[in-house]
């Protein structure tokens, strides 16, 4: 019922969908020269559960047009995402002037107010260097929705798909069917490093030169960008560090790092934060307005598992939730099949299963062997 659901809203856009690729057929297609690029498909965000769109402004109530929303991969969602979805919505409100009216101190007796109009978990299917691989969008979209069923929010954790890659594009996109939102983006530190990365907003020569009058260190392109997205309502959150595994941290800093590579400690990656974004203002990419805009979220990847309410469930099952990714949950997953194949001994088998449940909530782990998703 509910993939019907999600099919349904998508409606005429889901035979635009990318197939899923096996992870070997994604990795030699970004190896390949780059094809010519195919006209632009027109820009839209489709909300698919658990309704179809999203309100702001009065409409909204608490919250007017600010919407907190968590960009990911989802491949799968595990229980850092959902964890990191929490403490994002438990410690992060509005700046002060996107707030929708002035602060003033609740009544003794009164709950506390929702801090945004919305949660959203966005799914891109156009994300920057990372193609559809692994599990396809619409299994990606029922996941999402089993992993917002148990994101305890108020209001509830939407879900959407957007065809758009850069995040200044997502900001426009959510405008259309939210217009003056003000969507602050949750993002993990490899995410941050390739939306500062100049690569990604070309520019013509002779705007360039325009811009360079005026900011001669500055990438014309990615600083017109940049005054598009936080002039225009978009803000950031950062988490620290990467949540589809450390190897995809490494895709943005030019480390060399494996899903198993130590995570560093909080100060090191708070500390790597602040100067990226302060070399970004030096060089005129930023301006210090701007810059003031990006948030650091703060303590949820010293947690573990066990302290998470979804887990209570597992017993024993403690794992520091910056040490789990996506990676891990399907490189366990292409374990378990190949298990599974060789007729490996029950025990074996059901000990890679609790691993997996130690990573991503039961329901999905379910759904992923129902679905027989990261065979390899």
């Amino acid at each position: 019922m509910l993939r019907r659901l999600i099919e349904r809203r998508l409606g005429d856009i889901a035979a635009t969908l990318p197939p899923a690729a096996s992870a070997a057929a994604a990795a030699a297609a970004a190896a390949s020269p780059t094809p010519a690029p195919a006209p632009a498909p027109a820009p839209f965000v489709r909300v698919v559960h658990p309704t179809a769109q999203l309100a702001t402004g009065p409409a909204a109530g608490a919250g007017g047009g600010s919407i907190l929303v968590f960009d990911s991969s989802f491949n799968p969602p595990t229980m850092a995402h959902m964890e990191l979805v929490r403490q994002a919505i438990a410690q992060i409100a509005p700046l002060p002037a996107d707030a929708a009216e002035p602060a003033s101190p609740p009544a003794a007796a009164a709950p506390a107010a929702p801090r945004f109009a919305h949660h959203v978990l966005l799914l891109a299917t156009n994300n920057m260097d990372k193609p559809v691989s692994g599990a396809g969008i619409v299994d990606r979209l029922e996941m999402m929705c089993l992993a917002a069923g148990e994101i305890a929010a108020d209001p509830p954790c939407h879900v959407a798909l957007t065809n758009q890659g850069r995040f200044v594009d997502k900001l426009h996109a959510l405008q259309r069917i939210a217009p003056a939102c003000r969507p602050y983006f949750v993002v993990g530190a490899d995410t941050l490093v390739r939306l500062l990365d100049a690569r990604y907003y070309p520019l013509r020569a002779d705007s360039a030169a325009k811009a360079q009058a005026h900011h001669p260190l500055a990438h014309a392109g990615l600083r017109s960008a940049m005054r598009s997205f936080f002039e225009g309502g978009g803000r950031l959150v950062c988490a620290g560090r990467s949540l589809d595994g450390p190897d995809a941290a490494a895709q943005g800093s030019g480390r060399d790092a494996g899903p198993d590579a130590e995570i560093e400690p909080e100060e090191v990656q708070r500390r790597a934060f602040d100067e990226l974004l302060d070399m970004h203002v030096r060089a005129g990419n930023l301006d210090a307005a701007w810059r003031s805009m990006v948030l650091w979220l703060p303590g949820w990847s010293s947690l573990t598992s066990q302290a998470s309410p979804m887990t209570g469930r597992h017993p024993g099952s403690a794992i520091k939730l910056a040490d789990m990714s996506s990676t891990k949950v399907r490189r366990l997953a292409a374990e378990y099949w190949r298990a599974r194949d060789a007729a490996a001994d029950k025990e074996h088998v059901d000990g890679i299963l609790g691993q997996m449940r130690a990573m991503a909530d039961p329901r999905i782990v379910d759904f992923v062997i129902e679905k027989q998703l990261y065979r390899g």
